[in-house]
This record gives structure tokens, C-alpha cells and sequence, in this order.
């Protein structure tokens, strides 16, 4: 590349760590097609202190962990595929009936039940999860969690950086003890306990 500034490819600093950035179709299919090879990734330190306990952090099974193409392909086969359309179409529909239906005369704020929907869908997707206190009390831990990846990386009590450990910390817990029973369930029953969401694939191929 000949120029010295490109809005293509550039370097800039984010949350404390210098980096380049790298845009376009181009960019993407480079960064992709070189993972292991050219690039590796990478987690800011705020972000790996927030999200990954420093006993996992760093090991090899936490990188295998952290790669998601073991899975994704067993995932996205067509017929896991159509058996997820029916879950999407019932959980939206329970959803438009709970939120949006009961409070025809009352005001309607789209982006947070949005949210509120796109969570719920994902713990029924990838965790099996349907319970709305569950979700609830999980989608309030990830707010948290979120606010203090931009938030200022000083850990002590009352910060937002705090809050986010913390919080971080308590939905770990909730998701083992999820993991724990779910594995259970499929030693116990074998592949007749059915493997049918992101969480199960992960279980069965890394158990």
C-alpha cells in the first residue's frame, strides 16, 4: 500500500492497547483465512480480567474452547438448521404475546424488549433455557458485563469495572452449573437426551 493513511488499514489505540485495524471485504477474508497463521486472537486485558477466570485463561483447553469452528459446522448442518426456524417462530411468538399483544393501549418501547427478545432467544438456542426469571436475572448480569467493557479498567469496589467482575463472575456460576447438569443428562441418557442446541454441541464433542 503506497499511502501513508489509508481508512482502509490503520493503527489506533482501544481501551488502553495499541492495534490495526483492518477493513473492507479484503480485510475480512485476510484476517480470516490467516487465523493461526498470520493473525491470532486476541482479548484486551480489561476485557480477559472481566470475562475468563485466569485459571482457564491461557490454557489449552481454553483456546480450543474459545474457537468455535469445532462445533459451528455440526450447528449449522441444514436439518439442525430447520429444526431452529420452529424454535425462533414459537419463542417470537410467545414473546409478541407476553410484551407487545398485553400492552396494546400502553406505549411500546421496541429496542429494549428487542433486547429482551434476542436474549431470550439465544438462551433458548444455545442453552435450552426457557424460563423468563432465569433469563431475566442472566440478561441483567450480561448488561453489566457490557457496560464495563468501555468502562475504565479500575477494579475497585463501586466502579462500573467492579460491577462488571462481579457480575461476570455470578453468570459464570449460573452457566457451570447449567454445563454440569446438561452433562449429566447426556451421560446418563446417552444420544437419546438429544443434542439440539449450542450448548449441548459443545458439551457432546468436548465431554
Amino acid at each position: 500500500m503506497n499511502e501513508k493513511f489509508s481508512p482502509e488499514v490503520f493503527r489506533t489505540s482501544l481501551m488502553g492497547e495499541n492495534m490495526a485495524v483492518i477493513c473492507g471485504a479484503s480485510g475480512s477474508k485476510f484476517v480470516f483465512s490467516n487465523e493461526d497463521k498470520l493473525v491470532t486472537s486476541w482479548w484486551p486485558s480489561s476485557i480477559k480480567k472481566i470475562m475468563f477466570s485466569p485459571s482457564l485463561f491461557g490454557s489449552p483447553s481454553s483456546k480450543d474452547l474459545m474457537k468455535p469452528s469445532i462445533v459451528i459446522h455440526e450447528y449449522l448442518k441444514p436439518e439442525a438448521i430447520k429444526h431452529y426456524v420452529g424454535i425462533m417462530d414459537m419463542v417470537a411468538g410467545k414473546h409478541i404475546d407476553m410484551y407487545w399483544t398485553s400492552n396494546i393501549n400502553k406505549e411500546v418501547k421496541v429496542y429494549p424488549l428487542s433486547k429482551k427478545y434476542t436474549f431470550a432467544l439465544s438462551c433458548r438456542l444455545f442453552m435450552n433455557i426457557e424460563g423468563p426469571e432465569f433469563v431475566d436475572k442472566i440478561s441483567d448480569g450480561f448488561d453489566r458485563i457490557t457496560v464495563g467493557f468501555i468502562s475504565l479498567p479500575i477494579d475497585i469496589p463501586g466502579t462500573t469495572f467492579n460491577r462488571a467482575i462481579k457480575a461476570s463472575d455470578n453468570v459464570q456460576k449460573e452457566i457451570v452449573e447449567i454445563v454440569r447438569t446438561r452433562k449429566k443428562e447426556l451421560i446418563e441418557k446417552g444420544d437419546s437426551a438429544g443434542v439440539h442446541d449450542l450448548g449441548g454441541v459443545f458439551i457432546h464433542n468436548f465431554k
